[in-house]
């Protein structure tokens, strides 16, 4: 049943490039980013996450989705996060991207009050590792990036 949802998802990614099939992702993935979210908090038994618990949270919601999330720095300004195994296949597309990039932004913004998530590396773009950087802070970085602010 997994091997059947996963390489839907993948042909759908495949033929969803555009820009409104791609904000169509992002809203899907926000709105499912948030039901993960609230998991954890029911798990944790608290109403904010702390930046503790939202790191373990990613880490442990990508492995049981299929990826590998490392934490690789933690400030108070910025997360950064690699991982090295794709929940969606070697045959990963860019716009299934969002789905990761949803849920670093929804966590973080929605308990720790802001974020910025930039995907310097990924997977589906040939690269054998994703580096996400998760900034908590407003910057004047001109990166391609998602904001999470009010969500």
């Amino acid at each position: 049943r997994e091997g059947h949802f996963n390489t839907l998802l993948l042909r759908l990614g495949a033929e969803l490039s555009d820009a409104a099939s791609r904000n169509k992702i992002r809203k899907a993935a926000i709105a499912t980013a948030k039901g993960i979210e609230e998991q954890y908090k029911k798990f944790y038994a608290v109403e904010k996450l702390s930046i503790a618990q939202v790191l373990d949270s990613l880490v442990d919601a990508q492995k049981k989705i299929g990826g590998n999330f490392i934490v690789l720095e933690r400030t108070e300004d910025i997360i950064i996060l690699k991982n090295t195994k794709c929940p969606f296949g070697a045959k990963v597309k860019g716009c299934l991207c969002a789905t990761t990039a949803a849920l670093c932004g929804v966590m973080t913004a929605r308990n720790l009050g802001y974020s910025r998530v930039i995907l310097k590396k990924t997977i589906a773009k040939g690269s054998n590792e994703c580096l996400i950087y998760i900034h908590l802070t407003k910057t004047k970085e001109t990166e391609k990036a998602d904001e999470y602010a009010s969500l």
